[in-house]
């Protein structure tokens, strides 16, 4: 995506936002994590309306990388 993301992404929008970071989601996917609560992924819910922030996007990223050693990073 060349132009400048707005701040809230659709669930499509959030599968591709991860895409181009490495991490090969599926929009049905952050749909099950959603409704599952499998990850602390925040979300904006008005409605039938579902929005994620790119800024969580990054957290979740950041949440899941692993040290060199395969320790966890704490």
């Amino acid at each position: 995506m060349s132009k400048e993301l707005p701040e809230f992404l659709s669930q499509v929008d959030a599968a591709d936002y991860l895409r181009e970071r490495g991490v090969s989601v599926e929009p049905q996917t952050l749909a099950r994590w959603r409704c599952t609560g499998r990850y602390r992924l925040r979300y904006l819910k008005i409605g039938n309306l579902v929005r994620y922030r790119r800024f969580g996007l990054d957290a979740l990223v950041e949440e899941h990388m692993i040290a060199p050693g395969g320790g966890d990073g704490d």
